[in-house]
């Protein structure tokens, strides 16, 4: 199985990797099965040795390719084996880029042939604001209408601070007002020249 995982909001991303070694842990119990690369650091023969070294313990491995686009030589060899590794019964790999990758992009249109993939763009307008509310709610926390595009405002679509300060709000009251954002929250103030 091949699974491409890609796209500037790295936070849902992060997430959802960590979503799917956590499911596999549960199923798969043991260390030997994850192997984690990064392309910059590897070769391909690297990982196809390890893609094709079978342990009778390990049923099936989980392999997580990142920044394959960052090394060429790396990604036209994966390119050349993509149906071999696609086919592999015995193996699932996710490749995981922290940009969107372009849909004519070479790579993308082969994979897309063998695989799935996921992109995770920056949320804007109601999609962020519905992100936000399940995060409040996840913490057993509400926000009024007006606290909600104001805590939008004073940070933007950075969920990494923005889970923080989620978090911070959260802590501080379970049933957030605006003047609890003005209280907690900094605005993030961008300067022009």
């Amino acid at each position: 199985m091949l699974i491409l995982l890609h796209g500037k909001d790295i936070y849902r991303l992060r997430q959802k990797l960590r979503e799917i070694e956590q499911r596999y842990g549960k199923i798969h119990q043991g260390g030997l099965n994850l192997e984690k690369y990064d392309i910059s650091k590897t070769t391909f023969q690297e990982f196809w040795d390890s893609f094709f070294q079978q342990s009778m313990f390990v049923k099936k491995k989980l392999f997580f390719l990142e920044s394959i686009l960052s090394n060429e030589n790396f990604k036209e060899q994966f390119l050349k084996k993509i149906k071999e590794i696609s086919e592999s019964k015995h193996n699932i790999v996710v490749c995981v880029e922290k940009k969107e990758v372009p849909r004519t992009e070479r790579f993308f249109r082969n994979f897309i042939r063998y695989g799935m993939q996921q992109e995770f763009a920056l949320l804007t307008g109601q999609l962020l604001k519905n992100w936000v509310k399940k995060e409040f709610e996840k913490q057993g926390t509400t926000i009024e209408d007006f606290a909600l595009k104001k805590l939008i405002h004073f940070v933007g679509n950075d969920l990494w601070q923005m889970s923080r300060e989620i978090q911070k709000l959260s802590s501080y009251s379970k049933n957030i007002k605006a003047e609890d954002v003005d209280l907690l929250v900094k605005p993030k103030i961008e300067t022009e020249i």
